[in-house]
């Protein structure tokens, strides 16, 4: 297989973005019974402190997702995206999870969740390049599971 190059995009990251913003709410909702019961200045910085955690979770969240699209480069032995290389003989798994929109996460060796710089999503034509993905997971040994995954942020 020679280099073969396609168009990529972060995973939307709705999910999280949904439950970090439900759970932003309710600290907002913890703060404020804080203050209004006058309880100690410990709690309240703790659970401001977990707010503004949260929130900076969501404006990361959102930022990685409206980034611009960028490439993936398939190789007969590597795979590289988002500055990264992989060789074949590194990639413990490659995970997809969904159908209509699929997310493709690469697992190395020796970890237990995918990297966020080593999940992302197809651009354009996804069924033709999710192919093109099973093939060099085929060529090159390397597992291929369909199966929702965990990435870190």
């Amino acid at each position: 297989m020679s280099m073969a190059t396609f168009a990529i995009r972060n995973p939307s990251g709705i999910g999280t973005v949904i439950v970090v913003a439900i759970n932003g709410l309710v600290y907002v909702w913890i703060t404020v019974g804080i203050l209004q019961r006058a309880e100690s200045v410990f709690s309240f910085v703790f659970w401001l402190a977990v707010f503004v955690l949260y929130m900076i979770i969501l404006v990361a969240v959102v930022y990685r997702a409206l980034q611009a699209p960028t490439v993936l480069q398939i190789d007969n032995k590597q795979i590289s995206l988002n500055g990264r290389t992989v060789q074949a003989d590194e990639v413990k798994v490659l995970l997809i999870s969904g159908y209509f929109r699929p997310v493709v996460g690469i697992k190395p060796v020796g970890r237990r969740i995918v990297p966020v710089p080593l999940s992302f999503r197809f651009a354009e034509e996804e069924d033709r390049d999710i192919k093109e993905i099973e093939r060099w997971a085929e060529e090159n040994r390397v597992k291929l599971s369909y199966t929702p995954f965990v990435k870190w942020l």
